[in-house]
């Protein structure tokens, strides 16, 4: 009989053949059906990255038309509570919402949920807030987690971190990557977004983390229209403070939660486009800088990584074929009061999207029936996007920004990639979609 340690592979049945989690590498693998069914049958498979021999565990089948069977990344918002306001966080629709579901889910539950992610080969667990060190029970939440090979991703505003949580941290070892949100230069500019005197707590620890961190971290830079000058700046600040041994993660805002309420935070695509160019051609740095457009706007991201993942079958099969972003298809969002949406951008943008809550028969049974998610893969998508050459990469793109744009969930992605040619001239366009980060 095989042990905990002897598995290595985590591998499901799909409705285009297979998903197989690798718990060294880290990551998830496309197979065709046929090699499905060969490791099924001779419980072995030799190909590409993969080693598979008898070293592995099948899931329950759950194979779905369309979509996978169970997402394969969970976003937890574990802490209603957070120490600081912030002027472009999407958080505050949630809480005001989801708080009317009841209390916070508790230990036991959340527990619960993690243990059924890892029955059914969902690996990725995505951790905030709130801010997830508010909570008094976050690092039993964490060691569960990563004690069932589940890969870790914390995100934070770095000013509860410290010396202690740095070092119960250290002691996990499935930590993809903890990001500590930093959107300013220096203390003015960190002020006009994020409400309190938290600058300098934020260097002390973000210094720590550089020093003590024995895994990935990373500034969490979103871009908007007050900061989009000075990431020259947070650069040379991060790679002082950090010892070289902290990256930058680029993202654009969004328009959800306080940013909806603060316009003038908002950037345009072409405006965010010229910035990246200017950061690919300018910046020269010794840390790892991630830019991105935004996932379901850059088709060269494609499905959820999977374009450089797959094993004997075509990177151009979807892993979903509905219309819309990857929430609901292959991933979803927990609020800290349990309730269960497809992505934290529309949350409750919708009077008719009923909120459903995983205290209700569990994940696994709100992935095939809860409302929000139904509705989202219910969705009919537009002529525009259908009938677009670029469709099967990014089905029509962010639905918040949709929403956003158009008042209309089922509009293009007003950061549409066939747009672009017009926005850009064709050096421009080269150059990004050379420079853009896969991953």
């Amino acid at each position: 009989m095989l042990t905990k340690n002897d598995i290595r592979y985590i591998i499901r049945k799909e409705f285009f053949g297979g998903i197989v989690w690798d718990s060294i590498h880290k990551d998830y693998y496309m197979i065709s059906l046929g090699d499905f069914y060969k490791i099924e049958n001779e419980g072995k498979l030799e190909k590409g990255d993969l080693s598979i021999n008898n070293n592995y565990r099948l899931t329950p089948y759950n194979v779905r038309d369309g979509y996978p069977g169970f997402p394969l990344r969970v976003h937890l918002a574990l802490s209603e509570k957070c120490n600081t306001k912030c002027n472009h966080c999407f958080f505050t629709q949630i809480y005001s919402l989801g708080r009317k579901g009841g209390k916070p889910i508790s230990t036991p539950e959340i527990k619960s949920l993690i243990d059924e992610m890892n029955d059914h080969g969902c690996m990725e667990l995505f951790i905030g807030g709130g801010e997830p060190f508010m909570r008094s029970d976050w690092f039993e939440v964490f060691t569960y987690a990563n004690d069932k090979g589940i890969q870790l991703y914390i995100f934070t505003n770095g000013i509860a971190v410290n010396e202690d949580i740095i070092s119960k941290l250290n002691s996990l070892g499935n930590i993809g990557y903890l990001s500590v949100s930093m959107e300013g230069a220096d203390k003015k500019a960190y002020s006009l977004l994020r409400q309190g005197a938290f600058w300098n707590p934020l260097i002390t620890n973000l210094q720590l983390l550089g020093e003590y961190a024995n895994f990935p971290v990373y500034v969490r830079y979103t871009a908007t229209s007050i900061n989009i000058d000075q990431f020259n700046e947070i650069v040379n600040l991060v790679t002082e403070i950090g010892r070289g041994r902290i990256g930058i993660k680029v993202r654009p805002i969004l328009p959800a939660g306080n940013a909806v309420k603060n316009k003038n935070l908002l950037i345009d695509y072409k405006e965010y486009l010229v910035f990246l160019l200017n950061i690919k051609n300018k910046i020269n740095s010794t840390i790892d800088i991630d830019l991105s457009v935004h996932k379901d706007a850059n088709p060269r991201n494609k499905f959820y990584r999977f374009s450089k993942k797959t094993i004997g079958i075509s990177r151009f099969i979807p892993v979903y074929t509905g219309f819309g972003g990857s929430g609901g298809y292959t991933s979803v969002y927990i609020d800290p009061f349990g309730n269960i949406q497809d992505c934290v951008m529309t949350y409750g943008r919708f009077e008719s999207r009923s909120v459903d809550n995983i205290r209700n028969n569990g994940l696994l049974y709100q992935w095939d029936n809860a409302n929000p998610i139904i509705s989202k893969r219910d969705l009919a998508g537009n002529s525009e996007c259908y009938s677009c050459e670029y469709y099967i990469w990014c089905r029509g793109g962010c639905r918040a920004r949709a929403v956003y744009s158009y008042q209309d969930i089922n509009a293009k992605d007003p950061w549409c990639f066939k747009d672009l040619a017009e926005k850009c001239t064709k050096e421009e366009l080269e150059q990004l979609l050379s420079g853009l980060n896969e991953g």
